[in-house]
């Protein structure tokens, strides 16, 4: 009897599923960007706010995610120049002017345009490999840059993690968050 009921236990447990999911909709289309010049300009570092409650999401901490994050919010502007028809030179501005970060993003290694959107390549990585992560599984991030038809920086990203929290529990989350970066010139 009490072998019976540990394996109920057991099944109850390998049944159970958690899944989270959340989104932001934006009733703002992509506009369809023929070529890599239309990027180009000075847009707001930081994100419209979606909601009051949630931190700020800056457009720095999109195109250079492994930097230090304190950076960030010190970034006013991004400016984005095209340096040929396949190069895009970002530099990210404080409210001086001075340069705090500037990078060449060159399409086929950084990014690829589809559909009028820039896509930066897609990450997938295992989950769990590091000291104190709760899960193990699989994660992937795929970010869509582009303008909107009202001519202002979009950003689509879309995160999602599939596998066992705390080796019991099976879970899925995902995240998309659509993100609007004012052109200023």
């Amino acid at each position: 009897m009490r072998f019976l009921s540990i394996v109920l236990w057991f099944c109850v447990l390998c049944l159970q599923a958690c899944v989270g999911i959340q989104k932001n909709e934006d009733s703002t289309p992509y506009a369809q960007t023929q070529s890599l010049s239309e990027l180009a300009g000075l847009y707001k570092n930081r994100a419209e706010p979606i909601d009051p409650n949630v931190a700020p999401r800056y457009l720095s901490a999109i195109l250079w995610a492994d930097e230090n994050p304190n950076i960030h919010a010190e970034v006013e502007t991004v400016k984005v120049s095209l340096l040929n028809k396949d190069t895009l030179e970002v530099v990210a501005q404080s409210a001086s002017g001075s340069e705090i970060k500037a990078t060449s993003f060159v399409r086929g290694q950084h990014f690829e345009l589809r559909n009028g959107q820039l896509e930066i390549l897609s990450k997938t990585r295992v989950a769990g490999t590091q000291s104190g992560e709760p899960m193990i599984g699989i994660t992937t991030q795929n970010t869509v840059l582009g303008l909107d038809t009202q001519g202002n920086g979009k950003v689509q990203e879309k995160i999602s993690a599939t596998g066992m929290a705390f080796m019991v529990m099976p879970i899925h989350l995902y995240n998309e968050a659509n993100l609007r970066f004012v052109k200023l010139k």
